[in-house]
């Protein structure tokens, strides 16, 4: 059995590097043959954008689906609508509407608590 690896990068300072080390990083341990599932929350989408999705908000499944998925309670999209492959790296991508996502998002969590 493979063992599975979580990294995660985050700062909630922007201009810090987290997508550029995301996407180097992502590239370095596919070149050592590792299987790597990227996860984009930013919804600037730089991430995706590397990935080569260059208009996110044209697709019909995104980090956004899945996250009002969870917080309504509603079924998850399938892996196959949402994450985008290029060899042995996955992408769920971003979308601009996690902004209102984020903001709309934060008092409907606050509210269910």
């Amino acid at each position: 059995m493979r063992k599975t690896t979580l990294n995660t990068i985050a700062n909630q300072k922007g201009s810090t590097g987290k997508t550029t080390t995301a996407y180097n990083l992502a590239y370095a341990l596919y070149n050592e043959g590792k299987k790597i599932l990227l996860i984009d929350f930013d919804p600037q989408g730089n991430l995706t954008m590397y990935f080569g999705i260059e208009q996110p908000d044209k697709l019909p499944y995104s980090m956004f689906n899945i996250k009002n998925a969870m917080m309504t309670d509603e079924p998850l999209p399938s892996p196959e609508e949402c994450i985008h492959s290029q060899g042995n790296i996955d992408l769920i991508p971003s979308i601009t509407w996690l902004t209102q996502y984020q903001c709309f998002g934060s008092t409907q969590l606050l509210r269910s608590l």
